[in-house]
């Protein structure tokens, strides 16, 4: 194998290792904002549960006056 064919082999596998890393990164993060928006959805339920029930308290008040 010669010089030229050797460089241009590491540098193939530099190249794919950079890629498989970046991939690795890329999934890192996908997973991060995934739990992220999960946690922000579960919250804002639970916020919109509990405005629900105080409008139904409103209404019921509204009713009984």
């Amino acid at each position: 194998m010669s010089d030229l064919e050797s460089n241009a082999k590491s540098a193939y596998e530099t190249a794919q290792a950079l890629v498989d890393d970046l991939t690795k990164l890329g999934a890192a993060w996908v997973r991060y904002g995934l739990s992220l928006g999960e946690s922000s959805m579960q919250t804002s339920a639970r916020t919109l549960e509990e405005t629900a029930r105080n409008l139904r308290k409103v209404a019921e008040r509204l009713r009984s006056a």
